[in-house]
This record gives C-alpha cells, structure tokens and sequence, in this order.
C-alpha cells in the first residue's frame, strides 16, 4: 500500500523538538519529504539523525523565524531543491513572558507577537502563492493552550494574543483560498510536557497567576508526554479528510475523528461562541 504522503514537500517550523518533531516524524513515516526549519542547528542535526541520518528525504535549515530576511531564503532554498511545498506545518513559537502585562517591558511582548503570530503570516505570505500556482496545499497552526476555553490565561497575555489570533488568521485564510483548493486549520494540542512548558516549572505562583499555576501543577502531576492525538488529528487534517475541514480551531483532546468526519455547521469548530439559534432561520 502505498504511503499517505508519498511525494508531498513538507516544511515544517520548529519540528525539531516536542510536537514538531513528533509531526515531521510521523510524516516521513506515511512517505513525505521533510524540511525541518529551526533555530538550533545541534537540535536540528539531532532530530534527521533520530528519523533518518542517510535519507534524501529529510533535511534541516536554520532560521530565525523572527528575521524576514531567513524566511524568505529559508522558502527558496525548499523550492530551488523540491520545486513545490505542499504542507506547512508551523509549531515554532514561545511561551513568554510570564507575569501581568503592565509589569514587563513591553520589547517583550512584541518580541513574542513577531515571533508567534508576524513569522508564521511571513511564513504564509511567501509560501501561499506557490500553493495557488500548484492549486493545492494545507496549512497548519497550532494555538496554544487555553485558546477558546472559558478562561482567560492571565500573566500570559501576549502567548494568549498572538495564539489567538492564528485562530482568526485561518478563518480567515481558508476564505480567501478556499477556491484553490487550500485548506488552512488551527490546533490546540492540549496539554503535553515539553521543553516549551516546562519552562513554567520553576516560576513563582505570584508570577503564574491562578491559571497557569493550576497547569503547571496539573503537568507537574500527570507529567503528560504522547502526542499521538496530535499526530492523529495532523495526518488526518493533512491527509484528503472527507469534510474538507478548514478555517476550523479543532482541538486534539476533545475533537476526535470519527466527530470531524460528519458534517458540521459552518460556525462549528471555530472561536466563535454563538448560540445555534442565532444561525437558524426564524
């Protein structure tokens, strides 16, 4: 049987650890050329070697997904070699700075604005026109926890801000290139133990807050490591899903598969949080 992304070009931001790593990993698995794009070259060499060191399928650049000037370069070397991207997968992204937002200087807020939210759109504003030349493509973007639940995440408001908005980025995206046959989604992965969060550990509750103090507890606890409901939900995104799912923020905890295979009203699976009643004819 042949493999579920033979010949598919798949770049992916920040796949050289924790879920990226995990998602580049199970794709080269189902047939798919890798490119991992990451900001730490011992990390990068580290996760070709654990997939496949002697493979011509898998490859790591370096970048700064802050720098538009890496970006660009990073997109043309992946198109000088591969002629094509079919899938970009951005995993990159910071969980920082902690604390009330008026007490930290505010260079770093920005700093996690352009690095979250500005590096994935450049990644998406170099990389879209080749997918509406080839009139295929998917894209996807994880959101970060907390985003869509009923409870703000104080102390982390720009993490909160810039994971938010990638929610709207593929709303909106995924109208603009529904008619070349582009499907763009966010996902919140739910919560896993990775270098990202284990950051949080050695915080005090003052600098938490009451939410991320409840999950750094919770993750101190369950100490959460498989990411094979992300994988799942990923390939199966990735993979020609029967609903065509786009512009959707779907969840790897509680959306399951067998749910995202019916059909679902157009507000379903989205930040929106309107009542049925409001869609319904009177």
């Amino acid at each position: 049987m042949k493999p579920t992304f033979s010949g598919k070009v798949c770049l992916i931001v920040g796949g050289s650890r924790g879920i990226g790593f995990a998602i580049a990993k199970e794709l080269y698995a189902q047939g798919a050329s890798i490119i991992i794009a990451g900001k730490n070259k011992g990390n990068g060499r580290k996760a070709i070697s654990e997939i496949n060191s002697k493979s011509d399928r898998i490859s790591f650049f370096k970048i700064d997904i802050s720098k538009s000037r890496e970006i660009s370069q990073t997109v043309s070397k992946v198109i000088n070699r591969y002629k094509k991207i079919d899938i970009l997968v951005c995993s990159a992204g910071i969980f920082e700075p902690i604390g009330t937002f008026h007490s930290i200087p505010f260079k770093n807020h920005a700093k996690t604005i352009q690095v979250n939210l500005l590096g994935v759109m450049e990644f998406c504003h170099q990389i879209v026109p080749y997918m509406i030349t080839n009139r295929s493509g998917k894209i996807l973007f994880f959101s970060g926890g907390g985003i869509g639940g009923d409870t703000p995440l104080e102390n982390a408001s720009s993490y909160y801000v810039s994971k938010g908005a990638l929610a709207f980025f593929a709303e909106v995206l995924a109208v603009e290139l529904k008619k070349f046959n582009i499907q763009i989604n966010a996902i919140s992965p739910g919560r896993i133990l990775t270098d990202l969060t284990k950051n949080i550990f050695e915080l005090s509750p003052e600098i938490l807050g009451k939410v991320l103090l409840k999950a750094n507890r919770d993750l101190k606890k369950k100490r959460p490591t498989s990411f094979e409901g992300v994988t799942k939900l990923v390939t199966f995104l990735l993979a020609e899903n029967p609903q065509r799912l786009s512009g959707k923020l779907l969840s790897a905890k509680w959306d399951t598969i067998p749910s995202l295979s019916k059909p679902a009203p157009s507000w379903k699976y989205t930040l929106k949080r309107i009542e049925e009643y409001v869609y319904s004819k009177k």
